[in-house]
C-alpha cells in the first residue's frame, strides 16, 4: 500500500469543475485566486488557440475575466516583461486589463501599464519595431526586446511587488458570490 505521500507524487490534477459560495469561503488565502483559475482552465479544454480561450473567457462573468486578464498581465511582465505582454496581445486585452485593475483599486499598477502603454507606443513608431511585431515569431520577440525601451517598467513593475494578489484576493472575498460556478 501506498503512503500518503506516494499517492500525492501519482495523484492526477483535476480542475475544480464547480465552485461553490461554501468552497471559496473555506479557502485559505493563498489558494483562493488558484482555485478560480483552474476552473478557469477547466472551461478551455476544448480551446485550441488564444483567440478561443478568449472567446470564452469574454463570456464569462467579470469576476473570473478579472482573474484571468491580470494574471495574464502578470505573467507576461514577469516572464518577458511589458514587451511580452505588448508583443503576445492585443489593444483588447491591454483595455481589459486596464478596466480590471482599476476594478480592483490597483492604482499603481494601473498607472504603470498606461505609461508602459505611452512608451511602447512610442517605440512603435520606429519601423524596424513595426516589422518584429508583424513577424509574431520568436525570433520578432528576441529582437524587439533588446531594441525596447519597457525594460525600466519592468524594474518598476518588480519593485511593486505581489500587491496585486493581495488585491485580487480583497476583492474576491469581496465578492464570493461573483465566482460562483458549475
Amino acid at each position: 500500500m501506498e503512503n500518503s505521500s506516494e499517492q500525492e507524487k501519482h495523484k492526477v490534477y483535476e480542475p475544480y469543475k464547480e465552485l461553490s459560495l461554501e468552497l471559496l469561503a473555506a479557502l485559505p488565502d493563498d489558494e483562493l485566486e488558484q482555485a478560480i483559475l483552474d476552473y478557469i482552465f477547466g472551461k478551455f479544454t476544448n480551446a485550441r488557440n488564444a483567440e478561443m480561450r478568449l472567446e470564452i473567457i469574454s463570456s464569462m462573468p467579470s469576476g473570473f475575466q478579472m482573474i484571468w486578464f491580470t494574471d495574464e498581465f502578470l505573467l507576461s511582465v514577469l516572464h518577458g516583461g511589458f514587451n511580452e505582454f505588448f508583443y503576445n496581445g492585443s489593444d483588447e486585452i491591454t483595455q481589459m486589463t486596464f478596466q480590471y485593475l482599476e476594478m480592483i483599486g490597483a492604482t499603481k499598477y494601473y498607472e504603470l501599464l498606461k505609461q508602459a502603454v505611452e512608451a511602447h507606443q512610442e517605440e512603435m513608431h520606429n519601423p524596424v519595431m513595426q516589422e518584429l511585431y508583424s513577424e509574431q515569431t520568436l525570433h520578432g520577440y528576441s529582437e524587439s526586446y533588446k531594441l525596447s525601451s519597457l525594460k525600466e517598467y519592468d524594474d518598476r513593475f518588480i519593485k511593486l511587488g505581489f500587491r496585486l494578489d493581495g488585491l485580487k484576493v480583497q476583492y474576491i472575498r469581496s465578492n464570493l458570490q461573483s465566482f460562483v460556478g458549475s
